[in-house]
C-alpha cells in the first residue's frame, strides 16, 4: 500500500487516491490542506471491541482479554530481561521520559492460528518495541490458561509492528517542540480553528502514524534517511485537524529511536537531549 512518495502502513486507501492526495498537497500552498481525507487505521490499542460471552477463535480480543494478555506478557521472563537490559541504554533522557525503553504497544488476536484448534481457543499477540536494541517483540499468549506460548524477536523495518497511541503522542510532542516544524503545526491549527495550539492534546484523538519504509523513498527528498531508518523505528505523522483539513507533514520523518526530527532530505531539523 502506498501513500505520498513512501509506503505508509496506516493507509487502507488505493494508490490512485494516494496519488490524488499528493497532487492536491503539491497544488495547495497552505500548511493545512483541505481535501477528502483517506481512510486510516485507528491505533491498534485504541480499536474498540466488546465483551462477549464465550468468545470463539475468530472473534477479536475483548478489552479484558487485551488487558490479560498484556499482564501475562509483562510478567514473562523475556520481557523482564529486555526491560532490565534496556535500563542501561544511552537513549536521550528527554526521549526516555516521553517513551519507555521497552514499551507495550498493543495486543491483538493471534494472526497465524491453527485452523484445527478448538473453537474456544483464544490466542493473543502482544507487541513491544525495544528502543535500546531496535528490536520488535511479539509475545504469543494463550488466554485460555494465561501462559506464554512463544516469544519472537525481530529486527529491521519490515518486521516492525504498527504504531501505538503512546508513540503517536510522542511524535506529536517531538514535532511540537521542534524549532522548524512546531511553528508550522501551530500555524496550521490556528488557520483552521482560529485558536492557539498550546499543547498537542487537541490533536491526539485524530492523529495517525505510519512506519516509514526507506526503500520506497530512495529517489525522493526523504531518501537521505535510508541508512538510519532501515534499522531505527522511524514514522511519519498524519494530522487531521477536523473532518476536511489535515496538516501536510509529508516532508517530515521522526526517528523515535533517537528523537531526531528529519526533514526534507536536509538532515535533522531537531534532536532531543
Amino acid at each position: 500500500m502506498t501513500a505520498f512518495p513512501f509506503r505508509f502502513r496506516l493507509f487502507w486507501a488505493a494508490p490512485s487516491l494516494s496519488l490524488l492526495l499528493l497532487t492536491l498537497v503539491l497544488l495547495l500552498p497552505k500548511e493545512a490542506v483541505s481535501v477528502q481525507l483517506p481512510k486510516t487505521r485507528v491505533p491498534a490499542d485504541k480499536q474498540q471491541t466488546k465483551e462477549v460471552p464465550s468468545p470463539r477463535r475468530s472473534n477479536p480480543l475483548a478489552p479484558s482479554e487485551r488487558s490479560r494478555g498484556k499482564e501475562t506478557a509483562d510478567a514473562s521472563d523475556a520481557v523482564k530481561r529486555a526491560r532490565a537490559s534496556a535500563a542501561g541504554s544511552h537513549r536521550p533522557p528527554r526521549l526516555r521520559q516521553l517513551l519507555a525503553d521497552v514499551p507495550f504497544l498493543y495486543a491483538e488476536r493471534h494472526t497465524n492460528e491453527d485452523k484445527n484448534a478448538p473453537e474456544q481457543s483464544r490466542i493473543a499477540d502482544v507487541f513491544y518495541y525495544n528502543y535500546a536494541t531496535n528490536e520488535s517483540m511479539q509475545v504469543v499468549v494463550n488466554l485460555n490458561n494465561n501462559t506464554v506460548q512463544e516469544t519472537k524477536v525481530a529486527s529491521g523495518v519490515v518486521k516492525q509492528p504498527y504504531s501505538s497511541s503512546a508513540e503517536i503522542k510522542v511524535l506529536l510532542q517531538l514535532i511540537f517542540e521542534d524549532p522548524v516544524h512546531g511553528p508550522r503545526l501551530r500555524r496550521a491549527y490556528q488557520d483552521v480553528t482560529g485558536q492557539t495550539l498550546n499543547d498537542v492534546s487537541p490533536l491526539e484523538a485524530r492523529a495517525q502514524a505510519g512506519i516509514f519504509f526507506p526503500d520506497s523513498a530512495a529517489h525522493t527528498p526523504l531518501g537521505d534517511f535510508t541508512a538510519a531508518c532501515a534499522q531505527d523505528r522511524c514514522m511519519q505523522l498524519f494530522v487531521p485537524i477536523d473532518d476536511t483539513h489535515f496538516v501536510d507533514m509529508s516532508d517530515v520523518v521522526v526517528d523515535l529511536s533517537t528523537g531526531q526530527v528529519l526533514s526534507g532530505g536536509v538532515g535533522p531539523a531537531g534532536h532531543v537531549h
